[in-house]
């Protein structure tokens, strides 16, 4: 991949590739935060960030304004051809807690089942009683429950 492939790119195949999320549930993401995100600026660079996770590697200012940029006019684009941004059909707080509890649940036993860890997390082996095989116990943080 070219060092300036961005800027050969339209918002909308940077939108389907990086993002991938419907511009609802991205909005509606940002709302049910703890502090909920109104502004539709804010709103797009976080969604820079996490394209740039997407992409892996690191940005400088200019790819990264480029890529905010393109997510701002494909997030205004859409929200323009809905009728505006009180016709978007956006998700209850209730309905993004269902959707990340249930990602959780799919991560945490993908993760058991391939004996993984999340970054930061300690693993460590116990010996169960009869001594007969080791058990893999996950350690987590009281933050992460």
């Amino acid at each position: 991949m070219s060092k300036k492939w961005y800027k050969n790119i339209t918002p909308n195949e940077f939108w389907v590739k990086y993002v991938q999320d419907s511009v609802e549930l991205v909005i509606s993401f940002y709302l049910a935060e703890r502090v909920p995100v109104t502004d539709i600026d804010e709103v797009c660079w976080l969604t820079v960030r996490d394209a740039c996770l997407e992409i892996g590697g690191l940005y400088d200012v200019e790819q990264q304004e480029c890529f905010y940029k393109l997510i701002k006019e494909y997030m205004t684009d859409y929200i323009e051809k809905k009728g505006g941004y009180s016709k978007l059909k956006l998700y209850t707080a209730e309905e993004i807690d269902a959707m990340e509890e249930k990602l959780d649940a799919e991560l945490s036993d993908w993760l058991e089942k391939h004996h993984k860890t999340f970054p930061g997390q300690r693993c460590q082996k116990k010996k169960n009683k009869s001594k007969q095989k080791d058990n893999i116990v996950y350690l987590h943080s009281k933050s992460d429950e």
